[in-house]
């Protein structure tokens, strides 16, 4: 979907039919340009807006969903229950069903990225993470610093579902996608600190042998080095024998492939950014011979890199997400 209106009803009644329930009171009607670009991807919907002056939202009590919302441009302030957070500027915000959600002041420059997810779905994962139902609700901290390394992998992967706004209506481009939700829940669950996070830690611990946990540790941080598995073992302070089986189990992958899709999806971010060349983001990840990387990469994503770099966001879109 994709609409610019300055009716102010009219775009209430179209953020109501892709996000939730709101009112909105738009302090400078002259100037009011709204617009927005979304696309669903399963238990997620993710929409791009702007309204081109201050706009107070209340959306009530969501209920139903999780909001996450990142800057493009500009800035706008939020809050839900008894949190607070500014959006832009390296900050995001994680608005969780209960508690009224409001947003109370954004820029005239300001664009968001909101990603509206599924409360089900979200529940759903924390149990798989957990291997437990919950007896209490998931709340996350409102603000989230998206620069800090710990947040880049679901970083990336709502990088991957932006890409999608230009062409929304492109089936296949979704399908494509359709495994990203569930990445991005899984990350957002172990990284962004919630209600739960020491359960699911204690879960990745239980789950992890500690040798597996140091050399995926590693690797995560420098997917670009040129690891072999003598080096992760001695980093592991096990055999090489040992930590093949340990990635076995615990992947169900080994540690050379466990390697290479860490460095595609790293590549696939660049990738997004439109800023470099397919070979030369290859290259910096170790993927010398361009038919065996473009092979891997279609695999793993359902397309080719250079279809990837073509869909990339151009300067000051949700590519450049921070």
């Amino acid at each position: 979907m994709s609409i610019r209106t300055n009716d102010v009803d009219e775009a209430r009644a179209i953020s109501e039919q892709v996000f939730y329930a709101n009112s909105m009171v738009v302090f400078d009607r002259a100037a009011f340009d709204f617009r927005l670009t979304s696309v669903q991807v399963g238990p997620v919907t993710v929409g791009m807006i702007r309204n081109g002056t201050d706009v107070h939202f209340d959306c009530y009590e969501r209920g139903t969903a999780y909001q996450l919302d990142l800057g493009v441009a500009g800035s706008a302030t939020g809050r839900c229950g008894d949190q607070r957070a500014t959006i832009g500027n390296g900050m995001a915000a994680i608005s969780n069903p209960e508690g009224r959600s409001v947003f109370d002041h954004w820029t005239p420059d300001c664009v968001l990225l909101g990603v509206k997810i599924d409360r089900a779905f979200m529940e759903h994962q924390l149990r798989v993470l957990t291997g437990e139902p919950s007896r209490e609700p998931l709340r996350f901290r409102m603000a989230v610093p998206t620069r800090a390394t710990e947040h880049q992998p679901w970083l990336s992967l709502v990088r991957a579902l932006a890409s999608l706004l230009p062409s929304s209506t492109d089936d296949a481009m979704v399908d494509a996608l359709g495994g990203v939700p569930e990445a991005l829940v899984t990350a957002l669950l172990a990284t962004v600190p919630n209600s739960h996070s020491e359960r699911i830690e204690r879960a990745a611990e239980r789950s992890e042998p500690a040798a597996v946990r140091r050399a995926a540790k590693a690797m995560r941080e420098q997917p670009e080095r040129s690891w072999t598995p003598q080096q992760l073992a001695a980093l592991s302070g096990v055999g090489v024998r040992a930590l093949q089986a340990g990635f076995q189990r615990t992947y169900d992958r080994g540690i050379s492939r466990f390697l290479r899709e860490l460095r595609l999806d790293q590549v696939r971010a660049e990738l997004l950014r439109g800023e470099r060349l397919v070979s030369d983001v290859a290259a910096d990840y170790g993927f010398n011979h361009l038919g065996r990387f473009s092979a891997y990469y279609a695999e793993r994503f359902g397309e080719q890199p250079r279809a990837t770099r073509r869909r990339a966001q151009p300067i000051g879109s949700a590519a450049r997400l921070s």
